[in-house]
C-alpha cells in the first residue's frame, strides 16, 4: 500500500507540473485517442449505474482494480473499504438490502488522462427501494482515481460523499446548487 500511495504521488506530482491546461476542460479539438480514452473512463462509471440498476455484481465490480490496494471511502461506514474482497462484501450487502428496484444517473462528468492514470469527478443520483416499499434517495459526489490495467480502466481510489448542513449537522441528499463556473 506504501509503495502504491507513493507511486500516486508520483503520478500526480507528474500531472501538476504539467501545463495547466491539462487540469482543464480539455479543448474542443481533442484528438479522437483522447476522446476514445476519455469514454473509456467513463464507461467505468456507467458499468456501475447500470450493474446496480440490473444487480449485477459482476459487471458493478468489473469497474473497480481486482486488487488489495484498492481504497473506497463510501457513505456508509466505517471509515474506509481496503481491497477488492471488502468492496465486494459492501456490495452484495447494499443489493440484499434494496429489493425492489434501484435506479441510477450521473452528470457533470469530468476526467483528466494522464497516460494509464486518470482522474475524474461526477455526481451520481441514486433511488433504491427498500424491502418495506419505501425509498431512499439521495444525491452523492464522487472523486475517483483511474488505472489501466491491461487495457481497461479500473477504479484503484474511490471517494463519495454527500453534502451536510453545517447548520444542523444533517446530510443534505437533494442538493443540486453549484457554485462557480460550469
Amino acid at each position: 500500500m506504501r509503495a502504491f500511495a507513493c507511486g500516486l504521488a508520483g503520478i500526480l506530482a507528474i500531472a501538476l507540473s504539467q501545463p495547466s491546461a491539462a487540469l482543464t476542460k480539455p479543448p474542443e479539438a481533442a484528438t479522437a485517442a483522447q476522446d476514445a480514452e476519455r469514454a473509456a473512463v467513463e464507461q467505468v462509471t456507467a458499468n456501475i449505474i447500470k450493474g446496480f440498476e440490473t444487480r449485477d455484481l459482476e459487471l458493478l465490480m468489473s469497474s473497480y482494480a481486482d486488487s488489495e490496494d484498492l481504497v473506497v471511502i463510501d457513505l456508509s461506514p466505517p471509515l474506509k473499504y481496503l481491497g477488492v474482497k471488502a468492496l465486494r462484501d459492501l456490495n452484495t450487502h447494499w443489493l440484499a438490502s434494496f429489493t425492489g428496484s434501484i435506479e441510477g444517473s450521473y452528470e457533470d462528468f469530468r476526467v483528466t488522462v494522464v497516460g494509464d492514470v486518470a482522474y475524474g469527478t461526477n455526481i451520481q443520483k441514486w433511488r433504491f427501494t427498500r424491502p418495506d416499499g419505501s425509498i431512499f434517495a439521495f444525491t452523492t459526489r464522487l472523486s475517483d482515481v483511474y488505472r489501466k490495467y491491461d487495457g481497461k480502466w479500473r477504479i484503484i481510489e474511490e471517494h463519495g460523499s454527500i453534502p451536510v448542513d453545517l447548520a444542523t449537522l444533517k446530510p443534505v441528499l437533494d442538493e443540486t446548487r453549484t457554485v462557480g463556473p460550469e
